[in-house]
């Protein structure tokens, strides 16, 4: 600026006048929050309460749980829980727990599963035997040669149906109330096919060893005519297994003792041998003897056949269903 150009007094009142007007803008602008901070921090607080209901039963059940003798020492164990997003229920999950595959919380952890996922299907050891199996039967689903009594895994694949060759004909009443039977051979083809018999007679490998009559007369309502029907059964003691009897009704045919099944073991590593079996034979599961007493009656689309240990001298009836509820 040159030193002739002044400045007049009008401009110097101007400037002094903007000048404390910014002065003041600034100092109102900072009081300004200071005071808002002053207020916030004395303001009451509002905090969501506990929802002491929701959390009750968890509550409760860390409450109970950890509740011990007074000791001069406390030792406090991890508790595993578990959160339903879809419910918000919270659970303790104690090792009894039993989870929705029927196994126990704490079997899965004691052989490392988790227990989230669902293994009851899976055979983790391969050896035949599910891991729900293993936890019914109380035997390790990681060792191979802790598994179930074999029995369970028998299974039969096929059956050969072969009538009996022995039918029950007759019978009569001789006097001094002795009965005789007459029970015809339909597989012999020519010459005397029929056989008179009486109680404690031979009759090849069987003996007659009891007679049940059930004759009666019935009454046909529509023409009030009477009809005699006879429902009399002979039973024969087949001499080559001990208790084991067939009952022969009255004109009808049974199956034969010559009947066969063929077996299977669901084991990876065993075979039954030999695999077709007939009634009075024995068969082998690696060293362990069995012998079939009988190839079966249909229950259902399954056959169930009887087995007999031959070192207990059991029965037991295939297929051999795993008794649930055994390792409660």
């Amino acid at each position: 600026m040159s030193a002739d150009k002044k400045i007049l007094p009008e401009q110097l009142v101007l400037i002094g006048v903007l000048v404390l007007v910014t002065i003041g803008m600034l100092t109102k602008s900072f009081l300004s929050h200071k005071l808002a901070d002053v207020v916030n921090r004395n303001a009451p607080q509002t905090v969501e309460p506990w929802n002491n209901q929701r959390y009750a039963g968890l509550l409760e059940g860390l409450k109970s749980s950890s509740q011990t003798p007074p000791l001069q020492h406390r030792l406090f164990g991890a508790r595993l829980i578990a959160y339903a997003p879809e419910t918000g229920k919270i659970d303790v999950l104690l090792p009894d727990v039993v989870d929705p595959e029927g196994i126990q919380i704490g079997w899965k952890q004691k052989y490392n599963f988790s227990i989230e996922s669902k293994i009851g299907h899976l055979d983790q050891d391969n050896d035949g035997f599910t891991n729900y199996e293993e936890y019914v039967l109380k035997t390790s689903p990681v060792d191979p040669q802790d598994r179930g009594d074999l029995k369970y895994k028998i299974r039969v694949v096929n059956y050969e149906y072969i009538p009996f060759r022995m039918v029950f004909r007759s019978h009569n009443r001789e006097p001094g109330g002795i009965y005789s039977f007459q029970i015809n051979l339909v597989d012999v083809k020519t010459g005397d096919r029929s056989r008179l018999v009486k109680i404690g007679d031979m009759l090849e490998d069987y003996k007659i060893v009891d007679f049940k009559e059930d004759v009666k007369e019935i009454v046909n309502p529509a023409t009030g005519g009477k009809k005699t029907v006879d429902n009399s059964t002979l039973v024969l003691e087949d001499m080559r297994i001990p208790g084991q009897k067939l009952v022969l009704p009255k004109g009808e045919r049974i199956d034969s003792p010559e009947s066969w099944v063929e077996l299977a073991l669901d084991v990876p590593d065993l075979d039954i041998e030999p695999s077709k079996v007939s009634r009075g034979k024995e068969f082998l599961i690696g060293d362990k003897a069995y012998k079939l007493v009988n190839p079966g009656s249909e229950e259902g689309e399954s056959r169930l056949i009887d087995i007999l240990d031959v070192d207990t001298g059991k029965r037991i009836v295939i297929p051999q269903k795993i008794p649930i509820g055994t390792n409660e």
